[in-house]
């Protein structure tokens, strides 16, 4: 009975990490997918800020909704100073240098 619930634990373990980098992979590249659609309509510098907008509302949306989740999950730790300063209790979050 033991084992059997120590292997069910593994094999979530290792499919809540599959999904987990699935996820990581849609939120990176969706951006540039849908973007992709409107390559031909607009020049490049057109396109290129269009891109860099569209990653900076994704962005600042999962920052706003799951900062905690963004600082872990999208090694997002080199940042420790912008969290900090919109989320005070970032200071406790693991891997603070000080």
């Amino acid at each position: 009975e033991e084992a059997k619930a120590a292997r069910l634990a593994v094999t979530m373990n290792e499919s809540m990490v599959r999904f987990l980098n699935l996820l990581r992979l849609v939120i990176v590249g969706s951006p540039v997918i849908l973007q992709s659609c409107w390559i031909h309509s607009v020049d490049l510098t057109s396109w290129f800020i269009r891109l860099f907008v569209l990653y900076a509302v994704v962005g600042i949306i999962g920052m706003l909704v799951a900062p905690e989740q963004a600082f872990y999950a999208m090694g997002l730790k080199e940042f420790r100073w912008a969290f900090e300063r919109l989320y005070p209790e970032a200071k406790h979050w693991n891997g603070n240098p000080n």
